[in-house]
């Protein structure tokens, strides 16, 4: 399954320079939102507000830890000290060429890796501590 997140929703905006218009539109999680005027009096202009919801549950239902005490070396792209495994799980998810990562506990250090055990040709090697998460159920969408 591939997570597209392209949500198309004509939205209505104000009418003079002082009101405030308020839209809701459904949860949706993306790296990336764009706004395209579709109509405006004399000159086109967008001033937006986004607000959210923080990231608590998120991240765990896209990941799932794959091998406890096991770690996918050599793909290393990134790594994050001081830190635990959600901050693992967000930086994966803002990083365009995390396809997995590892997090040991112990160093709460996070390795956001390029490769999967199935793209790689190396495996994955006993690392005391340390969990390799998989994305699970969807694909990566590049820009």
């Amino acid at each position: 399954m591939v997570y597209n997140c392209l949500y198309l929703q004509v939205l209505k905006g104000n009418t003079n320079w002082v009101d405030v218009v308020k839209n809701s539109i459904p949860v949706i999680y993306a790296r990336y939102i764009r706004l395209y005027p579709v109509s405006w009096y004399i000159r086109g202009c967008i001033r937006m507000e986004l607000y959210g919801q923080p990231w608590s549950e998120v991240p765990a239902k896209l990941f799932a830890p794959v091998a406890p005490d096991k770690a996918l070396l050599g793909h290393v792209r990134s790594t994050l000290n001081n830190t635990n495994v959600m901050e693992c799980f967000k930086l994966c998810l803002v990083t365009t060429q995390c396809k997995s990562f590892n997090f040991c506990h112990q160093l709460k250090t996070c390795e956001v890796s390029d490769s999967t055990t199935t793209s790689s040709a190396n495996g994955l090697e006993d690392h005391q501590g340390c969990n390799y998460y998989e994305p699970e159920s969807y694909q990566w969408i590049t820009p």
